[in-house]
């Protein structure tokens, strides 16, 4: 399951690279076969990340990947980035890709990992509803970073005060980075980090007064973000990525694993910053200079002011 949650990282990061290669109207690299080497790489190494992802059959990380595809679709769309169909297109060629490789590996396992009577979502849910008496018992500052493991696994993997059942194990993590973190920092804790998240977030909503669904705003179009494409599309494909890991947090522990904490921080500390600079220039009124496409068959008006 880690490693699908480092694989949800990866995918819209690549994806947005791709996308704003695809839809640059500069000159292109072409080999002699005339297609383009680094688009055909993007293209492969995103169709392998997605393929291990869903080989790794972990509930979690297939859907943190989908709520990840589905914000960026939305983001891409609302910030007139690409039209619809580019969009739905190659997220289409991800989903056939995915069932055709199931359909040539077999639905059983996936089928037998969705189905809700599995051995690890009980033992995962009994893990949960002992953390919340700890948070309970120690609701403020919690019991100590790096504690959860020594308060609630007793000695010989058996009953103790908080765990409520016997296992042949040990549980180092409370399967939820959240409840974990309430556990071993209490409330503040957790309004530190949850504050963070949201410092991180807010400036989506300052690049895009009108990005919430469901609120009519004034007549304008919506906002075309200033600088070049390929910025743009990382900032979409950063926050896509980044709420992949925040959402697959809440059923496992990713920022306990170094590997997906450092992705998570390097990709995380590149969007804001990247958010930062677009906020910045649209504060000062600039605005995205390139035409708008022209549809095939679309009519034109050209004014020409002589002096």
């Amino acid at each position: 399951t880690h490693f699908a949650g480092f694989g949800a990282l990866g995918i819209p990061r690549s994806l947005s690279l791709h996308l704003s290669d695809r839809l640059h109207t500069g000159p292109r690299r072409r080999s002699p076969s005339g297609c383009d080497p680094v688009q055909a790489l993007l293209v492969f190494a995103i169709l392998i990340m997605t393929l291990a992802l869903f080989l790794t059959v972990s509930r979690g990380g297939i859907l943190s990947l989908l709520l990840a595809l589905g914000l960026f679709a939305y983001l891409a769309r609302r910030f007139r980035l690409a039209r619809t169909r580019a969009i739905a297109q190659a997220l289409l060629v991800l989903l056939i890709f995915f069932l055709t490789a199931f359909t040539y590996f077999g639905w059983d396992q996936l089928l037998e990992r969705l189905h809700p009577t599995g051995k690890a979502t009980p033992h995962r849910l009994r893990v949960w509803s002992d953390s919340l008496r700890i948070v309970r018992d120690y609701p403020v500052l919690g019991t100590g970073l790096g504690t959860f493991a020594l308060v609630y696994n007793p000695e010989e993997h058996g009953l103790g005060r908080y765990k409520s059942f016997s296992t042949r194990y040990a549980y180092p993590f409370a399967e939820n980075d959240y409840l974990q973190l309430a556990v071993e920092t209490g409330t503040v804790g957790l309004i530190l980090v949850f504050a963070a998240l949201g410092a991180f977030y807010l400036p989506l909503r300052s690049l895009h007064p009108d990005l919430l669904p469901g609120r009519k705003s004034s007549r304008r179009p919506p906002l075309l973000l200033p600088g070049p494409l390929s910025r743009r599309f990382l900032l979409v494909g950063g926050y896509a990525s980044s709420a992949a890991l925040v959402f697959h947090s809440l059923m496992d522990f990713n920022s306990h694993i170094p590997a997906n904490a450092f992705l998570f921080a390097l990709v995380a500390g590149m969007t804001w910053r990247t958010a930062r600079d677009l906020g910045a220039r649209a504060g000062k009124g600039e605005t995205d200079r390139r035409p708008a496409p022209v549809r095939s068959g679309e009519r034109i008006r050209v004014t020409v002011r002589m002096k």
